[in-house]
């Protein structure tokens, strides 16, 4: 295997769990600064939206553990089964992190803006 491809492999969860991070946070302030209905399909937006991120980065993060399962299993890499256990043990790593970033933004409340003052 060449170098890139397989970088590229073991840093893949690690990624996917960079982009989430960044971009949950992210998400909920934009989503929380601008005037949204208070409910939609009876959630508040900002939950609404990180639930379907989470989702999504837990299912790209699975897909890739379980390809390297059936690279390990079918013996396709001809380094043996190190990348592959590399990338199952970073998947699972990512999958706890995904979930534990998960987390703090779903217990946050409508996002807070209602009880600022106005001035």
């Amino acid at each position: 295997m060449r170098f890139v491809p397989v970088f590229a492999c073991l840093l893949a969860a690690m990624i996917v769990w960079t982009v989430f991070f960044m971009g949950s946070y992210g998400l909920v302030a934009v989503i929380c600064a601008i005037a949204l209905p208070r409910t939609i399909i009876g959630l508040p937006p900002a939950h609404l939206a990180l639930g379907t991120a989470t989702l999504i980065a837990l299912t790209i993060t699975s897909f890739l553990a379980f390809s390297a399962w059936r690279q390990k299993q079918t013996g396709s890499d001809p380094d043996g089964n190190f990348t592959a256990n590399l990338v199952i043990l970073q998947s699972i790593i990512a999958l706890i992190a995904i979930a534990w970033n998960f987390l703090p933004l779903a217990f946050l409340e409508d996002c807070g803006l209602q009880q600022l003052p106005r001035r």
